[in-house]
Formats: structure tokens, C-alpha cells, sequence
């Protein structure tokens, strides 16, 4: 697929040259809501190199007249990651596919059906099809509204494209060459201003979780949740997503699966990686996770091996006697520096296990200061063999990220 194929007939919007600021309206700009939102007290972590994780409580009605929790992942343009789609044949939790696949973070994918399990929008993965835009009843033809935008995957970066109306177009259109390409949609922003809606849809005009990608001018890919369906947050309509991404700085954005289906997970983080609130059992914790089809990962740019997108099965690294006692002896041996006082907080370490179970490579990615950092590392380095990986039985390097706490006893 060359350059000027795809500016032929597909829109691209990867490097939109429209900042949001000019492309807002100024009376949208100087809302209430864009100035809560952008100075609200966001809390923020990096995750992984160029990977940032920014999550807001709005409480008080802040936004919308509404409760919000609200989760972004920003993969900046330098970033050494890449993002990936994964695909079960029967519906998995988004945790389990990342975990599967040794992902930094993931978010739930495309739509699909809840009782057959497969995609309904047309998805490619590592250039095989294993998914088809469902036709309607009544007109097979066309295609459906939330089939109407189309991410590419080219080196691991996303494009944006509006299909025409017909929902064979990503089998004609794209050629052998394009290996990943996952159709959802509706398509929200474009170049900068918000794509009108319909307003004779409950999808639409209803308040839900969303899951959603968003583009900024200078290459920045943010991957969106908010939760719905709750006190503490009751999700929002497509146009306020489309407002709330504006605010954000995105050019272009799309709209993925929602409802119950929003998850987002986190390498190493509590809760088994479920930093949102997955809504599927009805209350607002971390345990509501759903089972999907399809997911959009965050992986390290050059961790092949360990990647999973079809039924493929990965048993991860794994220290002796498992979890438990991974922690436990990471609190049987860690000490607090005796340099610093009160200070609370969590180091992120990532090792690598090699094939013989010895642990090389390891480096901090979220650090504490040098002092918690030179002590995590020092701990590290007291550890015995772990049990290496295995990826459809085959020995295989994985990496791994060790969360420390270092807590001040009061």
C-alpha cells in the first residue's frame, strides 16, 4: 500500500497538522468543563519508556453535570513501544489476553457478539482475517454505524481511516502488505473538529462506559477510558466524548467497544491489573471485568517472542513458590533507606527472565529517587532462578515488571 494510495481514498489522519486549539470553537474552549477537566488534580506515572498513565476523579458534578472517572494512556512519538491487536476465539478478559501476550497495558478492542464470541467489525491481525463487518438484516451491503472507522497498524503506529459505506471495503482496499488493520467506529473527531452524530440512537445519546484512541497533532496516541453506569461515574454520550477528547488535544479519534466492555489493564499494577472500573458485575470495583473478543496492547518494540494474537497459550515467568512468594521475599529482604523519611510510594523494576531462569536487564521504570531505586535493585539481585516462560511449550525470554511499595510505619 503506497502513500499516495491510501491519500487517494482513505483519510489520514496519523499526522494531522490542525492544532485542537485552532480547530475548537473559542466559546468550547473557555468552558467550564474543558477548565475543570484540563486542571483537574490528575494523578500521573510512567508505565514504560514514552508510555504515560494519567487517571482524574471529577466528583461534584464537575464535567457534563456528571460524576467522572477517567483513565488515559499516552504513547508519546519517542516511545520505544509499539501497539498490537490481539484475538481469542472465545471471549477472554482483556487482563488475561495482555498477560498472554507479556503486554505493558491494554484496552478492550472492536465490538463482537456475546454469544458466538467473534468480531463483528472486520479485523486482520499479522495479515490473517478473523473477523467480517456483520451485515445488517435488512441491507447486506452496507455496513452498520459503529463500523464506520478503521484503524491500521503500520510498525506498530496507528493511521485512521474513514471506510466508505461498503462493508466489504477493508477486504478490497487493503492488500496483502497491511497485516493489521481493526474496523469500529463511529469515527469522532476529524481533523480537529467533532463528527455530528446521530441522534436517534440509544448507542449514542446515552450515558456509558467508553473505550476510545485518540491522535494528537505531534504523533501522540491516547488510549481513553471512562467508567459509566455509576454514582462516582456515569459515563458519557458520544458528543461529550468527542468534547472531552478535544480538551485533551486530540486531532482525530474513534470510538471502540464500551458498556461492560471497557477495561483497562496495566502491567504489574494491584487489582490484577485493572486500574479502571469494569462495570459487568454491577459495582463499582475492579472486579467487573468482561469477557471480549479482541483487545489494542501496548508492547515493547522489540519483544517478539512472547507476543500472542491467536490461540497460541503463554505460561509466564514465574518466581519459585509463585506471587505470594515473590512479595514475600521482597519484604523479607527489602530495608528503607535509612537516607530518607516519610516518603510512601511504589518503584517499578523490569527484569528480564532468560531461558535458564537468571534475571539480567533489570532497570527501574518508575522511580522512587536513587536511594528506593539502588535498593530495589540491590534486592533484585539477592533473588534466586525464577521459572522461565514458556510459549506454546517452547522455553522462551520474557521480561517482567517487579512492583515494589515502600511504606512509611506510622
Amino acid at each position: 500500500m503506497t502513500k499516495r494510495l491510501l491519500l487517494a481514498t482513505c483519510l489520514l489522519l496519523t499526522f494531522c497538522s490542525v492544532s485542537c486549539a485552532n480547530a475548537t470553537n473559542p466559546s468550547v474552549a473557555e468552558n467550564n468543563d474543558s477548565t475543570r477537566l484540563v486542571n483537574a488534580k490528575w494523578k500521573i506515572d510512567t508505565i514504560a519508556d514514552g508510555v504515560v498513565y494519567k487517571r482524574v476523579q471529577l466528583a461534584n458534578n464537575e464535567i457534563f453535570n456528571s460524576n467522572q472517572y477517567i483513565c488515559v494512556l499516552e504513547i508519546l512519538p519517542q516511545s520505544n513501544t509499539r501497539l498490537a491487536f490481539a484475538h481469542r476465539p472465545e471471549r477472554t478478559p482483556t487482563s488475561e489476553i495482555a498477560k498472554d501476550s507479556n503486554a505493558i497495558a491494554a484496552v478492550n478492542g472492536s465490538f463482537f457478539d456475546m454469544d458466538l464470541h467473534n468480531p463483528i467489525c472486520y479485523l486482520r491481525i499479522g495479515g490473517k482475517q478473523v473477523g467480517e463487518n456483520t451485515p445488517q438484516k435488512s441491507d447486506t451491503a452496507n455496513r452498520k454505524y459503529y463500523q464506520y472507522a478503521t484503524i491500521v497498524l503500520e510498525n506498530g503506529r496507528p493511521t485512521l481511516c474513514v471506510p466508505d459505506s461498503n462493508r466489504h471495503w477493508e477486504e478490497h482496499y487493503f492488500d496483502s502488505t497491511v497485516k493489521n488493520v481493526m474496523t469500529a467506529g463511529p469515527m469522532l473527531i476529524i481533523d480537529g473538529k467533532a463528527v455530528p452524530q446521530r441522534n436517534d440512537r440509544t448507542f449514542v445519546t446515552y450515558r456509558h462506559n467508553r473505550t476510545a484512541m485518540g491522535l494528537k497533532p505531534d504523533g501522540t496516541v491516547l488510549l481513553f477510558t471512562v467508567d459509566g453506569r455509576m454514582k462516582l461515574s456515569q459515563g458519557m454520550s458520544l458528543t461529550e466524548l468527542e468534547q472531552t477528547l478535544l480538551w485533551l488535544g486530540c486531532t482525530n479519534a474513534i470510538n471502540l467497544d464500551g458498556g461492560g466492555s471497557t477495561t483497562l489493564y496495566l502491567r504489574g499494577y494491584p487489582e490484577n491489573g485493572i486500574v479502571n472500573y469494569p462495570t459487568d458485575n454491577g459495582r463499582f470495583d475492579h472486579k467487573g471485568e468482561r469477557k471480549v473478543s479482541n483487545v489494542i496492547m501496548i508492547m515493547e518494540k522489540n519483544d517478539e517472542d512472547t507476543t500472542v494474537y491467536g490461540a497460541s497459550k503463554t505460561i509466564h515467568a514465574q518466581f519459585p513458590g509463585g506471587e505470594d512468594s515473590l512479595y514475600s521475599f521482597i519484604a523479607k529482604n527489602l530495608r528503607y533507606p535509612s537516607t530518607c523519611a516519610n516518603v510512601s510510594g511504589r518503584v517499578f523494576a523490569q527484569i528480564l527472565v532468560e531461558k535458564d531462569g537468571s534475571i539480567s536487564n533489570a532497570k527501574i521504570l518508575r522511580s522512587l529517587g536513587k536511594d528506593f531505586d539502588d535498593e530495589v535493585l540491590r534486592v533484585i539481585g539477592l533473588m534466586p532462578r525464577w521459572i522461565p516462560a514458556k510459549l506454546d511449550g517452547k522455553i522462551v525470554r520474557m521480561k517482567y515488571v517487579v512492583p515494589v511499595m515502600f511504606k512509611v510505619e506510622k
